[in-house]
C-alpha cells in the first residue's frame, strides 16, 4: 500500500467496501449486526462459522481491520460540534473523530465528535468558539450493509440498545484499547501479565455489553474515498434503526430523540441516491428525510478512534 503526501493514493481505492463481493458484504453485515459474535453472524448470513473466519482472514489480508468501539454514552456525554475549518480543535484529548467538510453551500468547516466525562462538561462548553453549533448525540453506530437505503423497512422488536454510563477500571480500558486495535486478535495473547480468566471476566462482564463492531477499510485514514455527511430525520425510531442496515451508510451519530442522526454516506452517485430516496418517499414506502450537508475530505479527516483522555495520553 502506497502513501502519498496527503494520505492514501488511488491504489488503495480498490479496498472500498462497496467493491466487495455480495457474499463478503453479507458476512460483514452479519458480523456488525451480531456485534462481533461469529456464531451469531454465521447464522444471520446463512453460512458456516468457518466461512465467516475465512472472509475475515481475506479482508485482513487486504488491509481491512475489524475494530470494536465502546458506546459513547458508556464513556460520558457525546457532542457533534461544527465550527470553522481554520479553528484550533478545542479539548483535543476528548475528540473521537474530526471531519473536514466541504459543504454544498460552498463553505468549509470542521465537524468534531467528542465524548466528554461528566466532570468536564462545563469546561468543555466554555472552551468552544462562540459561533460553534453543538448537537448532543447518544451513540456512534456502524451500519450493517444489508440493502440499499431506498429499500430499508422498519422491523418489529426492540429499538436501539443504548448502554448506560459505566465506570471502567484499568483492565477494562486496556481491553477496549486492544479490541479497537484488532477485534479478531485473541485477547489472551495481547495483554501480558494478566491471566486468561481475569481477561475473560472483565471482557464478558464489563466490556462486551458496550461494544460496537465495525469494518475499517482504511487503517491509515478515515476512508478510502470521500464520504458525504448527511442529516437524517426519520418518522420513528424503527425507521432510523432500519437506516442502520443500509449499504450506503458507513456510520451514524444518533441523536437523543432516536429519530434523527448525522450519517456518513459512501455514495458514488449522489444524484441517483437522492432520486431513489425521493421516489420511495413519494410512494410512501420510506419514512425518512435526508439532507446532504457536504463532502468529507477523507484525507484531511481523522477516523473514529478512542479519545486520548480515555487512553491516558
Amino acid at each position: 500500500m502506497k502513501v502519498g503526501e496527503r494520505g492514501l493514493t488511488r491504489e488503495h481505492l480498490r479496498s472500498s467496501p462497496t467493491l466487495l463481493s455480495q457474499s463478503k458484504r453479507r458476512v460483514i453485515a452479519a458480523l456488525i449486526e451480531a456485534r462481533g459474535e461469529v456464531a451469531k453472524a454465521a447464522k444471520l448470513a446463512g453460512v458456516s462459522r468457518q466461512y465467516v473466519y475465512e472472509v475475515i482472514g481475506k479482508l485482513r489480508g487486504r488491509g481491512f481491520k475489524i475494530r470494536a468501539f465502546p458506546s459513547l454514552t458508556a464513556l460520558g456525554r457525546a457532542f457533534m460540534v461544527f465550527t470553522k475549518a481554520d479553528e484550533v480543535v478545542p479539548m483535543r484529548d476528548l475528540a473521537v473523530m474530526k471531519l473536514v467538510v466541504y459543504r454544498f453551500d460552498s463553505m468549509k468547516e470542521m465537524a468534531i465528535l467528542y465524548v466528554v466525562p461528566g466532570d468536564r462538561v462545563l469546561g468543555f462548553s466554555s472552551s468552544l468558539p462562540p459561533q460553534a453549533r453543538v448537537y448532543e448525540v447518544v451513540d456512534v453506530m456502524p451500519s450493517a450493509p444489508w440493502m440499499k437505503l431506498a429499500e430499508v423497512r422498519p422491523e418489529g422488536g426492540e429499538g436501539f440498545q443504548i448502554p448506560p454510563r459505566v465506570d471502567l477500571d484499568p483492565i477494562d480500558r486496556e481491553i477496549i484499547v486492544r479490541v479497537y486495535e484488532d477485534y479478531m486478535r485473541p485477547l489472551s495473547t495481547s495483554i501480558p501479565g494478566l491471566s486468561k480468566s481475569v481477561i475473560s471476566y472483565h471482557y464478558r462482564r464489563h466490556v462486551k455489553p458496550i461494544l460496537r463492531v465495525f469494518l475499517d477499510p482504511c487503517p491509515r485514514g478515515l476512508y478510502p474515498r470521500p464520504l458525504i455527511l448527511a442529516a437524517v430525520e426519520a418518522e420513528s425510531e424503527g425507521w432510523l434503526k432500519a437506516v442502520m442496515k443500509s449499504k450506503e451508510v458507513y456510520i451514524a451519530m444518533v441523536r437523543p430523540d432516536l429519530h434523527s442522526a448525522f450519517v456518513l454516506l459512501d455514495v458514488e452517485n449522489p444524484f441517483e441516491l437522492l432520486k431513489r430516496v425521493a421516489e420511495a418517499v413519494e410512494k410512501g414506502v420510506l419514512g425518512l428525510r435526508m439532507n446532504l450537508v457536504g463532502y468529507v475530505d477523507h484525507l484531511m479527516s481523522s477516523k473514529l478512534s478512542l479519545p486520548a483522555a480515555f487512553k491516558g495520553v
